[in-house]
């Protein structure tokens, strides 16, 4: 423990972080262990200790929050409540177990910055994806030869999963993902070629909510259908 200690002492934000999320999943484990629970006092209870954490982040202004299991970062308060915990809370509750662990990863790469802004993007695609792929499984529809999104979103579209006009908005969610590769590889002046350019922070935080957002309706919408 000591060790430990020391470590996390001297240690960069991220690695931090990282020894945060792991005291925390022993915490879940111990509280199963109930000789362990016996001679904590009072009882150490897991829902109690993520909730101090995340009060201890809200009150010194530290803008990460511990969510089932992992640290996200978050840029607002008010979007994090309304997108992404939602997302998260309805992935684990109903068994988007795979759009869940690729949601988790993207807002993970989200968290240790610039260098990671496109592994981020490219998960929260694969979150849609296995979103929309494990909705047509429990609906026992065809599933496409390639599960990639425009084919799984062709096939929850012609199944009328959601209203028709909504369609062509949420088509539109693929060119908002696919947009990091055009401002990172924006050919340069002068004929100077491919030229990596920085992704803006806001953008990436953007496309995590529309994500977020857009995970949260077509679980709705798997909910509310033939209703």
């Amino acid at each position: 423990m000591h060790n430990i200690r020391s470590f996390f002492m001297k240690a960069d934000t991220d690695h931090a972080l990282d020894v945060i999320e792991l005291m925390f999943a022993e915490i879940r484990l111990a509280q199963n262990d109930s000789y362990y629970m016996g001679t904590v006092q009072p009882p150490l209870r897991f829902a109690d200790a993520v909730k101090k954490l995340n009060t201890r982040f809200l009150e010194h202004a530290i803008g990460f929050r511990l969510e089932q299991g992992g640290i996200i970062r978050i840029d607002s308060e008010f979007l994090h409540t309304e997108t992404t915990e939602p997302a998260l809370r309805l992935m684990y509750a109903q068994g988007y177990d795979g759009a869940l662990d690729e949601f988790q990863l993207a807002l993970k790469y989200h968290r240790q910055g610039p260098s990671h802004y496109d592994d981020c993007l490219t998960n929260c695609l694969k979150a849609l994806e296995s979103t929309l792929q494990k909705i047509i499984e429990l609906r026992s529809w065809e599933m496409p030869g390639e599960a990639k999104f425009d084919n799984l979103f062709a096939e929850v579209k012609k199944r009328k999963l959601f209203p028709p006009f909504l369609g062509s908005h949420l088509g539109e969610l693929k060119k908002f993902f696919q947009i990091v590769a055009i401002i990172r590889n924006e050919e340069g002046a002068h004929g100077a070629g491919a030229v990596p350019n920085e992704v803006p922070e806001h953008l990436v935080a953007y496309q995590i909510h529309l994500a977020g957002s857009a995970i949260v309706f077509l679980i709705h919408c798997n909910e509310n259908f033939g209703k």
